[in-house]
């Protein structure tokens, strides 16, 4: 399913009022004015237009979930900026946003632990399946 049958009510509903829309990351909303733009994932893509386009023909994903245990660890780590997944299902907390490859995140500054051990933040939501880092902000809900 894409984004655009996910959400096909709501975009019916704001383009019948004459209105743009941005996107939460798990709702749509109308844009009334630029003070909208800093909650909106179009916002960093440059132009809003094309990036609804390719979010609205793009695949529906959920939205990962995390627990207050998950977002209280990132909080207190904060020089962490992204979580990832490697093959063998450690997680690995990065200060840089990381690349992937066949058998690797990899970047500079990777901090590996084994963090299951010394709290119940799993970051099951997080796999090594994942195309993209998940972020801070994705988790914290920012």
């Amino acid at each position: 399913m894409l984004n655009k049958e996910k959400f096909a009510k709501d975009l019916i509903e704001i383009a019948i009022d004459g209105e743009e829309f941005g996107f939460s990351g798990k709702e749509i909303f109308v844009c009334f004015d630029d003070s909208f733009c800093n909650g909106c994932k179009f916002n960093k893509k440059g132009s809003c237009s094309e990036a609804r386009r390719q979010w609205a023909n793009s695949e529906y994903k959920e939205p990962k979930t995390f627990t207050d245990d998950e977002k209280a660890l990132i909080r207190v780590l904060d020089k962490v900026k992204y979580v990832v997944r490697d093959y063998k299902g450690f997680i690995l907390l990065m200060t840089k946003k990381p690349m992937k490859n066949n058998y690797e995140w990899f970047g500079r500054d990777a901090m590996y632990c084994t963090i299951n051990l010394l709290t119940s933040a799993t970051f099951s939501a997080i796999k090594w399946e994942d195309d993209e880092p998940t972020s801070r902000e994705e988790i914290l809900g920012e």
